[in-house]
């Protein structure tokens, strides 16, 4: 009994530190993992770009609504990474467009003649317009750095020229931001890690100022309101 103890006790022994050594793997391959995820998420946060609009200020000319020159937003990475393989794809329901303009007409002179694929021929009155859904693709947007020069994105033609004729039309009554159909925009990008992102955007047009000529208006002072939005 005497001379199997020792020897018991050593197997014992044997085993606790076996098992201690298994625990101590364990914590130790713990901790490593949550080092390592949490060294991951530093990088990420790092090299996060952020995409923003701010808001802008432009002018509609309302005597000849088409053909004017076209408009572009700036965009700015204000996060500390790079922002590539950019898609930007821009939503303007025509259909709203048209209808808003003839209720402020109280007449139909906006129709829609004919869609060629994502082309939409459209007329008010006597001036015709063509307008597809714009898609733009950008390789990068470094982060802002004051005096760099911006890169732009540019406004689907009748989201402006339609707000021109809905304006015209409406006979220089009050307008607020809500009369007329926003525009969605919906934004694409990876970082550096491959990291993917996307954001959607929601852009109003908000009237300032209207002027007027002899015997009709001329010109529209406006607003483009560019907010985040949650819902696609």
């Amino acid at each position: 009994m005497n001379a199997t103890a020792p020897l018991f006790s050593i197997i014992i022994n044997a085993d606790g530190v076996t098992f201690l050594t298994a625990v101590a793997a364990l914590i130790t391959s713990i901790v490593t993992f949550f080092s390592v995820l949490e060294m991951k998420r530093q990088r990420i946060v790092t090299q996060k770009p952020i995409l923003k609009f701010t808001n802008i200020f432009f002018k509609s000319p309302l005597e000849d609504s088409a053909g004017k020159e076209s408009i572009s937003i700036p965009i700015y990475n204000f996060g500390t990474g790079t922002a590539i393989d950019i898609e930007v794809k821009w939503v303007v329901d025509r259909s709203l467009i048209v209808k808003k303009i003839n209720e402020v007409a109280k007449q139909n002179i906006a129709t829609i003649e004919k869609n060629f694929g994502e082309l939409t021929i459209i007329k008010v009155g006597k001036t015709t317009y063509g307008f597809s859904d714009r898609e733009e693709k950008l390789l990068a947007i470094t982060p802002y750095r004051k005096n760099d020069l911006q890169q732009r994105i540019q406004l689907p033609s009748f989201f402006i020229d339609g707000h021109a004729e809905f304006v015209k039309n409406n006979n220089g009554k009050s307008l607020a931001t809500n009369d007329f159909p926003t525009a969605r925009l919906k934004i694409k990008y990876k970082d550096i890690n491959d990291e993917r992102y996307c954001e959607h955007f929601k852009v109003h047009i908000s009237p300032q100022v209207i002027s007027y000529g002899d015997r009709s208006i001329t010109e529209c002072s406006n607003i483009l309101k560019i907010e985040k939005c949650i819902d696609s």
